[in-house]
C-alpha cells in the first residue's frame, strides 16, 4: 500500500493497494510478483475516534446491502443494469494499533458524483442513478432510500442509507430529512415512468424550478439523451441560480409591499423584527429532527416574527392542489368519494407499527424482509423477477401514505427556506402545497396543521401561512378522522358536538384509552395528570386528565351508569390531588362517594 493518498473526500482517504493472489510463503518458490497483483483502494478515516472498527464494519454492511438493492433493480431489465463494488475490512495486525482499512476493487474511468446524502443531484445527467434511488424508496414502502450515488459509469461505491425513522447506518443517515431532501432535488424521468415508479407530487412552483434547473444549455456539445451528459458543472450552477432568482422574483410579485417591509435575504440588511433569525434557528433545528421542540419553538417563533413585520402569506385556494379544496357537505351520500373518506391519521410509531401488521396478499412485502435480524436497520431481501413488478405497483394511497412523511419534512423545509435552491427566503406556496399532501397521506401532524390553516388559527408546521379562505367544512372532516385515528384532543372535539350523551360517551372512552396509550408506551413516562391540549375555534387550551375524567363521568351518569361515573369520579380526583388542585379533587372525590351510595342503596 502508497504511504501517500490519492485521493480524499469529507471523512476518509484513499490509498493505492496491490493484492496479490496467493498467499505469501506457501512454497519455496514463492516470490513477490507485483506485476500481476490486483489494484485495490483502501480507505481510512480521517478522524481517528470516528473511524473504529464497527464504523468500518457499518460502512462494509451498507455497501454490500446496496449491492443486494442493486441485484433488485437489475431484475426489472432496466436500459442500464447497475451494481455496487464488494467490500471488505483489512487490519494490519503487524503496524503499530493494527489498523483497519474499508477496501474494494480499483476501477479506472470517469469518477461521477451523482447525488449524495443531502439532496444534492448532479445536473440531472443520468437517469439510471436518480432512477435506482427513487426505485429504492418505493420498493421499501417508504422505509428508507440508498443515496450519495457515485463511481464509474454504473459500478457504484460509498453509498449512504436513509431510514425513516432515521436509525442506523451511521452519523451519515439523516432520517426523514434525508428523504425529503433527495425527492426536493429528484425530477422524475422517463426511466421512473418505465419502471413504474410513482412520481412525486410538487407544487407548480417547484415543477417550474425544476425545468429551469433541467433546461438543455447550448455548450457546444449538443443534446442529451435520457441517460447521458447533457451539461458543464458551470452550466448547472448557471440554472441553479436562474431557479432561486426565479423565487425571489415570484415572491416579489406576489406581494411587493409584504416584499419591501421585510426582505428575507442574506445580504446584510436589518432585521428589525428578528424574521430571519427566526428563520435561521428554524433552519438549525429541522437538522435535530421536524418533530422536535426545538422544531415547534422555532416555528412559533417565526409566526410571532412575521407577525409583528405584518408578513403573512396568503394562499389562494388556485395555489392549493387540485383535490385540497373539494368539500363535502356533511350529509352527501357515501358515494361521493373524496380523499377523506378513508383517511385515518397516524403517528410515526403508529406508521412503524401498521407496517409490521400489513398484510402481503401477494402485493406487500413483509417487514422482516426489508429489515436486518436486529429490526433496527432495513437490510435488502434477495432478488426476485416475476414478483418484483406486481409488487412495485401499489394502490394510490400506499403511495400517498409513503410520501406523507416526506412532505411533512418538505413543507418545513420550505417554510423556513432550508433548501439550498431557496437560499434562505421561504417558499410560503410550496410549504402549503406539502402540508396537503402530507395531510393526504395520513400524517398526524399534517392533519392537525391543515385543520388549523382552513380554520384560521396558528399552526407550527407552515409558519406565516394563511388560507385566503376559511373551510370549515374540510376542518370539521379532518377533525373527525383525527378522532377516528385515536387523536385526544379531536375525540373532546367531537364530543363536545355531539348533542345525545350516548353519542358522546364513546369519543370520550377513545380519548382517555388513546391517552392512556401514549403516555404507557415504550420510552414514555405515565404522567396522569398530563394536560390534554385541546384546539378551538380562538385558538387552544389545555384540557387536563382530571377534566376529561369528569366529563366522561357526567356522559356516562347520562346514560344510567352511576357505577363507571363513580369510577371515573374517583379516577379525576386521584389526578386532581396529583395536580396539586386540592379542593377540586375533595369536591370529585364526594361526587364519587354520594354516586356509590346511591349505587348501593
Amino acid at each position: 500500500m502508497e504511504k501517500e493518498q490519492f485521493a480524499e473526500g469529507a471523512m476518509r482517504r484513499c490509498f493505492r493497494l496491490l493484492k496479490e493472489t496467493q498467499a505469501p510463503k506457501v512454497s519455496e518458490a514463492w516470490r513477490h510478483d507485483f506485476h500481476h497483483a490486483s489494484a485495490y483502494v483502501a480507505k481510512s478515516y480521517k478522524d481517528a475516534t470516528v473511524g473504529t472498527r464497527e464504523a468500518y464494519e457499518r460502512d462494509c454492511k451498507m455497501q454490500q446491502d446496496a449491492k443486494l438493492w442493486g441485484e433488485r433493480f437489475d431484475s426489472l431489465h432496466p436500459p442500464k443494469p447497475v451494481d455496487f463494488l464488494q467490500c471488505f475490512l483489512l487490519e494490519m495486525v503487524d503496524r503499530p494499533g493494527c489498523p483497519v482499512f474499508a477496501c474494494e476493487r480499483a476501477v479506472t474511468g470517469e469518477y461521477i458524483k451523482h447525488n449524495n446524502n443531502s439532496g444534492f443531484v448532479e445536473g440531472h445527467r443520468r437517469a439510471t442513478p436518480q432512477a435506482f434511488s427513487h426505485f429504492t424508496f418505493q420498493a421499501s414502502r417508504g422505509q428508507m432510500i440508498i443515496v450519495d450515488i457515485q463511481g464509474v459509469q454504473d459500478l457504484y461505491t460509498d453509498p449512504q442509507i436513509h431510514t425513516l425513522n432515521g436509525t442506523g447506518y451511521g452519523e451519515g443517515n439523516l432520517g426523514v430529512n434525508g428523504l425529503a431532501l433527495f425527492f426536493a432535488a429528484h425530477r422524475c424521468t422517463p426511466l421512473c415512468a418505465r419502471l413504474g415508479l410513482t412520481p412525486f407530487a410538487k407544487s407548480p412552483l417547484e415543477c417550474a424550478r425544476d425545468e429551469i434547473a433541467a433546461a438543455p444549455v447550448d455548450d457546444g456539445a449538443g443534446g442529451a439523451g435520457v441517460d447521458q451528459a447533457g451539461s458543464s458543472s458551470s452550466a448547472v450552477s448557471s440554472r441553479t441560480n436562474s431557479a432561486t432568482l426565479m423565487q425571489r422574483t415570484w415572491r416579489s410579485t406576489e406581494d411587493p409591499i409584504r416584499h419591501n417591509s421585510c426582505r428575507v435575504s442574506t445580504d446584510g440588511d436589518t432585521d428589525p423584527h428578528g424574521v430571519e433569525a427566526a428563520l435561521r434557528e428554524s433552519r438549525t433545528a429541522l437538522r435535530a429532527g421536524p418533530e422536535t421542540k426545538e422544531a415547534r419553538i422555532a416555528a412559533r417563533r417565526i409566526w410571532a416574527a412575521r407577525e409583528s413585520a405584518r408578513w403573512v402569506m396568503t394562499i389562494t385556494l388556485d395555489n392549493l392542489p387540485p383535490w385540497a379544496a373539494a368539500e363535502v357537505p356533511v350529509d352527501s351520500p357515501c358515494s361521493s368519494r373524496t380523499w377523506l373518506n378513508d383517511l385515518v391519521p397516524i403517528t410515526a410509531d403508529a406508521r412503524q407499527a401498521r407496517l409490521r401488521r400489513a398484510s402481503t396478499l401477494g402485493r406487500e412485502w413483509h417487514l422482516h424482509e426489508l429489515q436486518s435480524s436486529d429490526g433496527s436497520m432495513p437490510g435488502s431481501p434477495k432478488p426476485q423477477t416475476l414478483a418484483e413488478k406486481v409488487a412495485l405497483s401499489q394502490s394510490e394511497e400506499d403511495a400517498w401514505r409513503s410520501f406523507a412523511p416526506v412532505h411533512a419534512s418538505l413543507a418545513r423545509y420550505c417554510a423556513c427556506g432550508g433548501l439550498t435552491i431557496l437560499d434562505g427566503a421561504p417558499d410560503e406556496q410550496s410549504a402549503c402545497w406539502h402540508a396537503f399532501c402530507a395531510a393526504r397521506g395520513g400524517d398526524a401532524t399534517a392533519v392537525r396543521a391543515v385543520r388549523d390553516l382552513c380554520r384560521g388559527v396558528v399552526q407550527d408546521l407552515v409558519p406565516g401561512v394563511r388560507l385566503a379562505s376559511e373551510l370549515p367544512r374540510l376542518a370539521q372532516q379532518l377533525t373527525e378522522a383525527l378522532a377516528r385515528g385515536g387523536d385526544v384532543s379531536a375525540c373532546v372535539e367531537v364530543s363536545d358536538a355531539c348533542a345525545n350523551p350516548a353519542d358522546r360517551l364513546p369519543w370520550l372512552e377513545r380519548a382517555l384509552a388513546a391517552l392512556h396509550e401514549a403516555h404507557t408506551a415504550p420510552g414514555q413516562d405515565a404522567i396522569e395528570h398530563e394536560p390534554v391540549v385541546r384546539h378551538t375555534e380562538s385558538g387552544s387550551n389545555s384540557l387536563p386528565r382530571f377534566d376529561l375524567l369528569e366529563r366522561l363521568a357526567d356522559a356516562r351518569l347520562a346514560v344510567g351508569d352511576k357505577a363507571g361515573a363513580a369510577q371515573a369520579l374517583s379516577d379525576a380526583s386521584d389526578n386532581a390531588s396529583a395536580a396539586g388542585k386540592g379542593k377540586l379533587s375533595v369536591r370529585l372525590a364526594e361526587r364519587a362517594a354520594a354516586l356509590s351510595d346511591d349505587e348501593e342503596a
